[in-house]
């Protein structure tokens, strides 16, 4: 990999260290990552205006016209593992559970089946309105939900999408009960997908995706966000379209932490 130059203008918002830049320049803007071996924080330099990104939502997720978007892709085989392996850890069943920012509700429809008590919320009215539809509570924003409401919070690639991630889990956090979870799954930059893509693989190039993450800067938010006891979650995940040698690999991928993918539980801390 190329030396990059340290530039003292592009300061990381989680942690203040200049970043090196830029990790990829991509037409939407440049991808800078914090220097700082304890963050290492990748975002996007400039992120878009609201009117811009809510028309790249209606474009790649939930088109006016329905029919889901091009980066809707969560399977419910996927999330009934998801729910399968927390129940197993955590213990979901008959507890109230929220997923942040739910989509269409594919999640609440996997954990309501399953016997937790869903709530859902999303911001974007296209994806609310489906999942309302589906007869759940789903809000547009937490700021409706009561304080300590919650024994689990799911939030499945959604923590890339976050105008400011601390402050979000700082309300997160707030509507957790004392001894409650959240799980959190999002990109792996330190996965074989970004090595051998690099700024061609779709997480890099979906506009909406405005921060990077892997292990050590995804722990780094959550501790500041005030949360504490976090551990890395590697059991398996088994894709639909996989099969044989592929399903294989993707297994021992996962195992050593270089899928594609980033899961992690916390709780929140006395703070």
């Amino acid at each position: 990999m190329a030396t990059v130059a340290r530039v003292a203008d592009h300061s990381c918002s989680l942690c203040g260290t200049p970043s090196a830049g830029p990790w990829y320049e991509l037409p939407r803007g440049l991808i800078r990552r914090c220097c700082n071996p304890s963050c290492g924080l990748g975002f996007l330099e400039t992120q878009p205006d609201d009117v811009e990104l809510g028309r790249y939502y209606d474009e790649y997720y939930y088109p006016e016209h329905g029919g889901g978007g091009v980066f809707e892709n969560s399977t419910p085989s996927k999330l009934v593992q998801h729910f399968a392996a927390l129940d197993d850890r955590v213990g979901l069943r008959g507890k109230a559970v929220l997923d942040y920012g739910c989509g269409v509700g594919n999640f609440l429809e996997v954990a309501s089946a399953s016997g937790a008590e869903p709530v859902g919320s999303e911001y974007d009215d296209v994806a609310r309105r489906e999942a309302q539809a589906k007869r759940f509570r789903v809000v547009k924003t937490i700021d409706e939900l009561e304080p300590e409401m919650f024994d689990f919070v799911y939030m499945n690639d959604v923590i890339e999408h976050l105008r400011d991630p601390v402050a979000d889990l700082g309300e997160i956090r707030r509507r957790l009960k004392p001894d409650g979870v959240l799980f959190v799954v999002t990109m792996n930059m330190r996965g074989i997908k970004p090595r051998l893509r690099g700024k061609k693989w779709d997480v890099v190039t979906n506009p909406t995706h405005l921060w990077f993450y892997d292990e050590t800067s995804l722990a780094a938010t959550l501790h500041k966000s005030g949360y504490e006891n976090l551990e890395v979650q590697r059991w398996p995940v088994h894709f639909d379209h996989h099969r044989g040698a592929r399903r294989m690999l993707q297994t021992v991928l996962q195992r050593r932490g270089l899928d594609a993918s980033l899961r992690m539980l916390a709780r929140p801390g006395n703070c």
